[in-house]
């Protein structure tokens, strides 16, 4: 196929709740330090899930999806180092370079970022995209197209144990086993944690759980109880809410032991959360909140590469472009025990 100017491709376009419409949209010409990108597979998040079923902040329609790997097709006339055919992740944040955040290292803090399917930039889960050539990562031969979607969720992950600041022999805890959860169970084996505990109310993610690492899946009637059973009272040295619940944090914080760390990654569907702050000052936790990613890209494919952590099993169902209504549907209703849903888009 030659991309010219005027040529056009599909797009899947969020417009309110619950409604994908597959539409035709002009294909982009890559800038002189872009790639232009055939997208050949993304991944649905909990952040995608969140605009599907509680709808956009703002009333224009966007293309969806963030957690994407693709075909460089054409190269801006500045770029060098990347050749067309490679095969890359995506980084999907595309910050501004100066503000202070920028300047400090942490771009994924910064307020101007443009951002893969977070109103007002369009996502991924479309044909052809062009995309700068600095947050694009070249996928070893072994890694599939839709691992390479996956590297997003677990940069996340990543970032999560950064916040944790596990140490080997501690014991943690991960309240939500969906597929970032499961993630940072494989990394906390890694890491070298004795014990982690599970908790999930669904009996086929606290099933993944065990397969992930965990070495107990707490009862899901009193997950709290459960753990304190297992820990003599003590509780855990981290705590890491991965979940889709206003309770979860306060659940993270009574889990986690006195002095004890609390990282948030999930994103609450009504956005706020009640804590008991006697509890927290009491017992002088630590709560660091996960906003995104930076720089850990290269972390995350070389923890793949040497098999620390597998990525293949987390995706559980896969749908073509023309499908991802029906997908987002199933991911959002947690329907036929899925985990992570993928979209693969043509390759024609």
């Amino acid at each position: 196929m030659t991309i010219t100017q005027h040529s056009i491709h599909r797009a899947a376009v969020l417009y309110g709740h619950r409604d994908i419409r597959i539409e035709e949209r002009p294909t982009p010409r890559a800038a002189p330090d872009e790639a232009l990108l055939r997208v050949r597979a993304c991944t649905i998040c909990g952040s995608d899930l969140h605009y599907y079923d509680h709808g956009l902040p703002v009333p224009a329609p966007i293309v969806i999806g963030h957690e994407f790997a693709g075909e460089v097709v054409a190269l801006g006339e500045r770029v060098q180092g990347l050749a067309v055919g490679a095969r890359v992740a995506v980084e999907p944040g595309i910050s501004c370079g100066i503000c202070e955040q920028c300047r400090h290292g942490y771009p994924n803090l910064c307020p101007r970022v443009r951002f893969c399917g977070s109103p007002p930039t369009d996502g991924a889960i479309q044909e052809y995209m062009a995309f700068p050539t600095h947050a694009l990562f070249v996928l070893p031969p072994e890694l599939s197209f839709v691992d390479g979607a996956m590297l997003e969720p677990l940069c996340i992950a990543i970032k999560a144990l950064d916040f944790g600041k596990l140490r080997v022999g501690e014991a943690a805890a991960v309240i939500g086993c969906g597929a970032i959860g499961l993630l940072i169970i494989q990394l906390l084996r890694a890491a070298g944690a004795t014990d982690i505990y599970a908790a999930d109310p669904l009996g086929y993610r606290r099933a993944a759980a065990l397969r992930a690492g965990a070495t107990a899946a707490l009862d899901p009637t009193d997950p709290t109880r459960d753990l304190m059973k297992y820990t003599d009272g003590r509780g855990v040295d981290v705590a890491f809410e991965a979940a889709s619940s206003s309770a979860t944090p306060q659940q993270a914080i009574e889990m986690a032991r006195i002095g004890g760390r609390v990282v948030l990654v999930g994103i609450q569907p009504d956005d706020h959360v009640v804590l008991h702050t006697s509890l927290l000052r009491r017992k002088a936790i630590t709560m660091s909140p996960v906003r995104r990613a930076a720089h850990v890209y290269p972390r995350a494919l070389a923890v793949v590469r040497r098999g620390l952590v597998q990525l293949d099993w987390l995706v559980t169902h896969r749908f073509p472009l023309e499908e991802t209504n029906a997908a987002f549907a199933l991911a959002a209703d947690y329907a036929d025990d899925v985990l992570r849903v993928a979209i693969e888009i043509s390759s024609v």
